[in-house]
């Protein structure tokens, strides 16, 4: 049994990569571990927080679930003034893909809430580029799996 959750950030991976240029990587749930060597360029898709609020009272059999997602865009560059330039393609297509859907009626709502960058120099000089995005869907209280 796969939780709705799962099934939200699946299909929000399946959604960047529909219909992707080849200069945008496949966006996967892998995720960048500053310090640590990365296949670059990279999109990973990951949990960050929820938010829930119950529907109906205390006895409601629904909850509203507020998933924040977390979209970050990983590249390198080989000077730290080109970073902006390698991510901002990504940032685009994240954009491209999240401004206009519900995910095929899995969820209610899709919100951008903030973009932080971060750079890190390892073997390499690497820049992220994380989104966070709030999705809104509804589960039955008690089974994450039921979809409302």
């Amino acid at each position: 049994m796969t939780s709705e959750r799962l099934r939200v950030r699946d299909a929000a991976i399946e959604a960047l990569n529909a219909s992707r240029d080849p200069d945008i990587p496949e966006a996967t749930k892998r995720r960048w571990v500053p310090g640590e060597h990365a296949q670059c360029p990279m999109i990973s898709v990951f949990f960050v927080e929820e938010l829930v609020r119950g529907i109906g009272g205390r006895h409601g059999g629904l909850v509203e679930r507020i998933l924040q997602i977390a979209v970050q865009c990983v590249a390198t560059a080989a000077l730290p003034e080109f970073s902006d330039d390698k991510v901002e393609p990504m940032l685009m297509h994240v954009v491209s893909r999240f401004g206009n859907t519900n995910l095929g009626g899995l969820v209610l709502d899709i919100v951008e809430l903030s973009t932080k960058w971060e750079a890190e120099t390892a073997d390499r000089h690497y820049v992220a580029a994380t989104m966070l995005w709030a999705i809104n869907f509804q589960t039955k209280r008690h089974d994450l799996s039921a979809r409302q």
